[in-house]
This record gives structure tokens, C-alpha cells and sequence, in this order.
């Protein structure tokens, strides 16, 4: 279908001029302004900081990086103060340098630029050298004593020790078995998690994931999944012919109200791999909605970007349960920023605290696990008959029997963010406090003490840096409103009235939290 007149004007334009490029420079110029004015104030208050930041977001600018030269060409002379200490780094890397005297000695001047910065981060032999402690320092200097501390005052947890209590509690209620697949736990190492649990799944719990996916083709699932939140949520959604979109592969929805003629917003799914694309599943919410000085609305747009399995000449594509899980979880972080109604952009759909925002979404995935919401969605590629309840019941066996190991595996992750962000001096050994938490709480050895675990997670370094136990913090939230709301009936789900109950305090209440100065 063709976009309709009422939502033609609300379509982003993913091809921007030159023009366009420099406009989005002068926004930015904004951005700094209205940021530098709010830090500025000696009594900051609702009115000289909030407001301003929410009016400077409502004009449209998503974009956080400074114009400012000092920034843009920042150096870092206290780590390479002396020659030795960029021991492994190309000889060229020096010709035609600068240098400057920092408290009585010379360096060379190295900058934060890509032709600098990577091959220092890549060759530089002395950790000390590849450290960056800016979170730390800055943090510090605005009278933190850790990261931590900076990071968690505007989360619901507030602060490091109710963390720290939250995660040591879970710790010593998860009682993980000692076997698996009937070997001895102590001779496991991390890269036989899947493996073994795997085994368990198929030995003990007659549970195959090849048996399993045959119901679960993506065209019908996706269909199915979307026409639950049509249903749920009360919205139409309209699939647009030949959209403007980035990539042929992507499908773009309007969306409207169901019992009336209004417009609501626009989301696409991106669901499939391809090269140089981002290699996991998540949400962007490219457009936050709000209202207009004139009392119009911006309306929100999102997309969901996955990478399943692509159909074959000889075959559909199909879905393993845990991707089906998956769609239900991240298309919920879709309608959570497509059904949030704000004044401000700066408090639009998602951005709630980091350690709420997953709870709607992992309430959602509780519906994967039923097996009269699975068969709502589930449909055999050849037969066209939904999942057996037997297999669904066995196969949540299986997932309540792993629950103890895959939960510590969250907790230490957990730790270990805590690890390197509740510090007050920086100083913490990131390889040692990785391997001695992970055999101490996931309960598999490491191996090779001279691996880098921590490069296979990038969550520390991609915005939830002293936010990973949100993970699990969330889950309790999702857990309450999952039993209050839904677990009695788990059609509820098309019972509108308890829905629109929940959404009213997970979405829209976000909005209306009050700020204190």
C-alpha cells in the first residue's frame, strides 16, 4: 500500500544534501549552547536547565558530539609522556610530531583522531599506555567518588550498594547445579556452556531445535506477532509499497489509531543480515515524538534492526524459539517509544531510567513461553499446524532447568561492570578481575589466562557502562507486572482493558515523573 496523504509529511529522508549536512553542524552548534548554559547555572532548576535541554531536543537535533576544537583535538599527554611507553607503535608514527613539556617532560602529542588513537589502542605494549580513565576523571571532577556513582544517580537504583546488595542477594539465592549432561561440573570450561546445555535440553528434555524451528517460519511469524500488537494495542498497521528506506531488505509501517483516523508513527524492520550491518538485534528510536510550540505533534518513528536466517531457494526462512523471543522483546521497545505520548522529546518512549527501560520488553517475552500465545503465532512451515503444547511445556522445562547458570552468567557481568566502574582510583587489573569473577560466579573455568573475555562483550563500552545489572533489576518489574496484569489469563493479552492499564504506568507515567532541583 501506497502511504496515505495524513502521514506523507511525517517520512524522514534517509538521502541528505550538503546543505542538509551543514544545517545539522549549525544544530549542533545549538546543542553546545544549551548544554554550556545548563552546566553554567549557580541554581539550576526546572526551569533554566530542564526546560531549555527539552526545548533544544524538541527543535529536532539528535546528534551528541561537540563542535569544539579543544575537544575534537584533545591529546592524552599523560599517558605518553615518554617514548618507552609507546614501545610497539610504528616508527613513523613519530616523523614531523610536536612535542610538549607536561610537568617538566617532553612527550610527543598524540591525538584522539583515528590516525593516531588506533594504532596506539592496537601496538602500544604497556597497558598503562592503553588505558583511557576518563569516565573516571570526569567524573571526579564533578565531586563523584567512582563512575559508578555518576552514572547510577538518575537510575532507580540510585546508587552503588543497593546495586551491589541487589546482585550479592540473587547470587546466594541461585543454586546452580554441579552437573551437566551427567559430567563432573569442575572439569568445564566457558566454551562448553552451550555445548552441555545443549545436551541436557536434548537427553533429558527430548527437546530439538531443528524439531522446534520447523514451526516457526519468519514471514508467518512476524505477520502473526504484529497482528498481536495491533490487537493489543488497539493500533492499524499499514506495510508502505516501495518505501524510502536504506536497504532493500527493509520494510517500513504506518501506524494509526484502530478506532479512529489518527496517525500515530512510523517504524521499520530491518530483520535480516547483510555485509558491514550491524551484527546484533536492537532498537533505534530515530525520531522521538512531542508537541510542537504551535500544538502539532511530531511523530515518532523507530526501527528494529536483526540479523535472522534468510529464506533458501529449497526452504523459508526459520526462526529458533529464542529469535521468535526475540522479536516479541525487541518490537516491544518499538511500541514502547510508538505509543508514548510527551510534551518533551527528552523523555519521549525509551528514555526512562537505564535500569527500567527493558522491563516492558521482558514482560513481553513471558507470552513466547504460553502455549495458547504460541499457537497464536507458531505455524509449521508444511503442515500449517501450531506448536504442540507437549513440546512447548518441555521445552520450558528445559529453559527453568537452565535458569540458575544462565542467570549467574548475567550477574557476573554485572560485578564485573561494577568491578571497573566502582573505583575510585581506576586502578583494577580488567583481564584478572574478569577471570577470577568468571570462575567464581558463572562457575566455568577459563582456560587460557592470557584471553581477553572481556573483548566478546561490548556493553561496558556502548552506553551501559555501571548499567548492566539494569539487566536483572528490570526483570523484577517485568516479573510484577507480568503476574499482576496477565499471568492469571495468559490471553490477556487481547484484553484491552489490562492493557491499557499497564501502559498508562510503564509508558506515559515515564513522561510524567517529577524532577526535583
Amino acid at each position: 500500500m501506497s502511504t496515505s496523504s495524513a502521514a506523507k509529511d511525517t517520512i524522514l529522508d534517509f538521502n541528505l544534501s550538503p546543505a542538509d549536512i551543514e544545517r545539522g553542524t549549525d544544530a549542533l552548534e545549538q546543542g553546545k549552547r544549551a548544554q554550556d548554559s545548563g552546566a553554567a547555572q549557580t541554581n539550576p532548576t526546572f526551569a533554566n536547565v530542564i526546560i531549555p535541554l527539552a526545548t533544544y531536543e524538541n527543535e529536532g537535533c539528535t546528534l551528541n558530539v561537540s563542535t569544539d576544537k579543544d575537544i575534537c583535538d584533545a591529546t592524552s599527554m599523560a599517558a605518553e609522556e615518554k617514548l618507552d611507553e609507546l614501545e610497539g607503535t610504528p616508527q613513523g608514527l613519530f616523523e614531523g610530531r610536536a612535542t610538549e613539556v607536561v610537568d617538566g617532560q617532553e612527550g610527543f602529542v598524540v591525538m584522539t583522531k583515528y590516525p593516531d588513537i588506533i594504532p596506539v589502542m592496537k601496538m602500544a605494549k604497556h597497558e598503562e599506555t592503553r588505558e583511557l580513565a576518563l569516565r573516571l576523571e570526569a567524573a571526579q571532577l564533578l565531586g563523584y567518588k567512582t563512575h559508578a556513582e555518576f552514572v547510577l544517580e538518575e537510575n532507580m537504583a540510585k546508587a552503588p550498594v543497593p546495586v551491589l546488595e541487589f546482585e550479592e542477594d540473587l547470587r546466594s539465592r541461585l543454586n546452580a547445579d554441579k552437573q551437566a549432561a551427567g559430567k563432573p561440573y569442575a572439569g568445564l570450561f566457558g566454551w562448553d556452556y552451550r555445548y552441555y546445555s545443549n545436551l541436557v535440553k536434548e537427553r533429558k528434555h527430548n527437546i530439538n531445535d531443528e524439531e522446534v524451528k520447523q514451526y516457526f517460519p519468519i514471514k508467518e511469524v512476524t505477520r502473526s506477532i504484529l497482528d498481536i500488537y495491533q490487537n493489543m494495542l488497539s493500533l492499524w498497521f499499514v506495510k508502505i509499497d516501495n518505501p524510502p528506506v536504506w536497504h532493500a531488505d527493509v520494510e517500513m509501517y504506518e501506524v494509526w489509531k484502530a478506532t479512529e483516523e489518527t496517525f500515530v508513527g512510523h517504524f521499520y524492520l530491518d530483520l535480516f543480515p547483510r555485509e558491514g550491518k550491524y551484527n546484533h538485534a536492537a532498537v533505534w528510536p530515530i525520531r522521538a515524538g512531542f508537541n510542537r510550540p504551535d500544538g502539532s505533534r511530531e511523530y515518532p518513528v523507530a526501527a528494529m534492526v536483526a540479523n535472522f536466517p534468510k529464506p533458501t531457494p529449497s526452504a523459508p526462512a526459520l526462526l529458533t524459539h529464542d529469535d521468535a523471543t526475540t522479536l516479541l522483546h525487541e518490537l516491544g521497545h518499538v511500541f514502547h517509544g510508538i505509543c508514548s505520548v510527551t510534551k518533551w522529546a527528552l523523555f519521549h518512549g525509551t528514555r526512562t531510567e537505564r535500569d527500567f527501560v527493558e522491563a516492558p520488553s521482558q514482560m513481553l517475552e513471558n507470552w513466547s513461553w504460553e502455549p495458547s500465545v504460541l499457537q497464536k503465532f507458531s505455524m509449521h512451515h508444511q503442515t500449517g499446524k501450531p506448536i504442540p503444547e507437549v513440546l512447548v511445556k518441555r521445552h520450558v522445562a528445559a529453559k527453568n532447568e537452565d535458569a540458575s547458570l544462565f542467570n549467574l552468567r548475567q550477574l557476573f557481568f554485572g560485578l564485573y561492570d561494577m568491578g571497573i566502574h566502582n573505583t575510585a582510583d581506576g586502578k583494577v587489573d580488567t583481564k584478572e578481575l574478569y577471570n577470577k569473577l568468571y570462575e567464581d560466579i558463572a562457575r566455568f573455568k577459563i582456560g587460557s589466562h592470557n584471553t581477553w573475555g572481556i573483548a566478546t562483550i561490548g556493553h561496558m563500552m556502548g552506553g551501559y557502562d555501571a548499567g548492566y545489572y539494569g539487566y536483572m533489576w528490570s526483570q523484577v518489574f517485568s516479573a510484577d507486572m507480568y503476574a499482576s496484569r496477565f499471568v492469571k489469563d495468559a490471553a490477556s493479552l487481547t484484553h484491552r482493558l489490562a492493557w491499557t492499564i499497564a501502559t498508562r504506568s510503564c509508558v506515559q507515567a515515564a513522561a510524567t515523573i517529577p524532577w526535583t532541583a
